[in-house]
């Protein structure tokens, strides 16, 4: 990978520059992402981390009962108050650009039924 037009100053050939986030297609960036979100769960929003599956996140506090199975940059909310949803939803949107699809009909390419 080649540093863009301009950013060298003659005398500075073959040098390399540091990348300070992850760019998108890169090795690491499945591994920055899942970090980043990570840190937001855990440490900004209160939730704990499956001990059995890294990618699942869950809370219980009072009557708030939720858990977030978590698949690259998809995401399931399930708890049993619309209003824990919605108000996760709110929270995540102050740190991530989120995309809203609605109930939940497929996720890891099984069907997902309600009764």
């Amino acid at each position: 990978m080649k540093p863009p037009n301009g950013v060298l100053k003659p005398g500075q050939e073959g040098m390399v520059c540091q990348l300070k986030k992850a760019l998108y297609g890169l090795k690491q960036s499945g591994h920055e992402w899942h970090q980043r979100l990570s840190d937001v769960m855990l440490n900004e929003l209160g939730f704990s981390r499956s001990e059995v599956d890294n990618s699942v996140f869950y809370k219980h506090e009072g009557e708030t009962h939720m858990i977030i199975p978590v698949a690259t940059d998809d995401m399931a909310v399930m708890s049993k108050h619309m209003g824990d949803v919605i108000k996760f939803k709110s929270d995540i949107q102050r740190f991530f650009d989120i995309t809203d699809n609605g109930e939940l009909k497929w996720f890891l390419n099984c069907e997902v039924q309600r009764n």
